[in-house]
């Protein structure tokens, strides 16, 4: 019985987290696919759905190296925002811009083009990386879903 408490929470845990990872994603690219890019409705849809693949796979492993990260650093709700916000940021990148070499090599991209491909990554990734810890930890919260251990 126990196993199976663990199994449905490590299902739920996939789950909401892949819904993390693809609700913040679609907020986030938005704004910059369709009235920065001008991408048409089509294409955005297109973008949207491959990302939705790759945001669905890596949004599990994802919340555990964040939830490592955390860990390592010892950090909880009673430390300091600016702290917080640096070790978040630096989960975030360390985990999304070797993601993204893998999706540009598949793409065939050259190792120079990749580079400059992935300084905005850096950029927004400081934007973002606290925001979608601080949505993450929320969303686990009101869906029973704790940190790992």
């Amino acid at each position: 019985m126990v196993a199976m408490h663990g199994g449905r929470q490590a299902v739920r845990a996939v789950i909401v987290e892949a819904v993390a990872m693809n609700s913040f994603s679609l907020l986030i690219t938005l704004p910059s696919e369709l009235v920065i890019a001008h991408l048409s409705v089509r294409r955005w849809l297109m973008a949207r759905a491959s990302a939705s693949i790759v945001n669905t796979l890596s949004a599990r492993p994802y919340g555990l190296w964040r939830d490592r990260i955390m860990r390592l650093y010892s950090l909880g709700a009673g430390h300091r925002a600016v702290r917080l916000y640096l070790i978040d940021t630096f989960a975030f990148i360390t985990f999304q811009v070797p993601l993204y070499w893998v999706c540009l090599s598949v793409a065939g991209t050259d190792f120079g083009r990749m580079w400059r491909a992935t300084l905005p990554l850096v950029a927004i990734a400081g934007i973002t990386g606290r925001p979608y810890g601080l949505y993450l930890d929320w969303l686990r919260r009101k869906c029973g879903v704790p940190a790992t251990p």
